[in-house]
């Protein structure tokens, strides 16, 4: 299942009444409830999470979402307001008004939180709820909780900084999350930058990027030695030794010409 994680409102789009006069109708709407909405509609397993009224509105996102088969188990109801957008065009354009404080989906909590099974192979995030806090915090900790942190270790100031910049600098919409020890929010990060084998965002991989292994590094379940040619002869002794133990499973990978690895010397 693909858990669609964020905002759910009611957008109040402009209409004329049978009078004339101006007026609104309310449709079922949010950037990551669409999302749910779609992937049920093409048949594939949907799940939403995020705060959900038990106010009129919410009982119409909730019959939106069952009618596209959308599993909405997760998300936790309360008798906050939902979160309207009212719509205007101006030359064909929308321009949005939202009026989200102290709704049902803004005041998510981190003790909202789900625990995830297997059934939940992966989380989508975005829209309004990424900004607007006290929920942004919990879906960022939601983010966190759920997926795999690492520690890339280096002892080479200029290299972790330059591996920093390379992960955040992917282009476009691609980029990978990271931060260097020591920082305020170390804790939180998915990837950690470091000069030591330690783990304060709870990581269980490691990747040493210089070439120099650290004992401390058999503390992390699963440890990736990056060495380049003068290196051969230091990683091929540890090879041997790790090849002793039968409690690690040691493999080596070669990169070829094309930036492709393949198993194997």
């Amino acid at each position: 299942m693909i858990l669609c994680c964020g905002e759910s409102l009611i957008d109040m789009l402009p209409r004329t009444a049978s009078t004339g006069e101006p007026s609104f109708a309310p449709v079922a709407g949010g950037a990551v409830f669409n999302t749910a909405i779609a992937i049920g509609r093409l048949g594939a397993p949907s799940g939403y999470f995020g705060g959900i009224s038990t106010d009129l509105f919410g009982t119409v996102l909730a019959e939106a979402l069952t009618a596209s088969r959308v599993d909405f188990s997760l998300a936790p109801r309360s008798d906050r307001p939902t979160t309207l957008a009212f719509v205007t065009l101006t030359d064909g354009h929308a321009q949005y008004a939202f009026y989200d404080e102290n709704t049902a989906g803004r005041m998510l909590s981190e003790d909202d939180l789900p625990a995830l099974g297997a059934e939940t192979e992966a989380l989508f995030f975005g829209g309004i709820s990424l900004v607007s806090e006290p929920a942004a915090d919990s879906y960022a900790a939601l983010c966190a909780q759920a997926g795999e942190r690492l520690v890339i270790v280096s002892g080479d100031d200029a290299q972790r900084t330059h591996l920093s910049q390379v992960l955040w600098q992917q282009g476009g919409a691609a980029f990978l999350a990271n931060g260097m020890a020591g920082g305020a929010h170390e804790a939180r990060q998915p990837i950690l930058l470091s000069g030591t084998c330690g783990s304060p965002n709870g990581a269980r991989l490691a990747l040493i990027a210089d070439g120099r292994w650290r004992e401390e590094a058999l503390e992390f379940d699963r440890v990736l030695l990056l060495f380049d040619a003068a290196q051969r002869d230091a990683a091929a002794a540890l090879w041997r030794r790790f090849a002793q133990d039968e409690t690690i499973d040691n493999r080596i990978n070669k990169q070829d010409e094309h930036g492709s690895w393949r198993e194997g010397r």
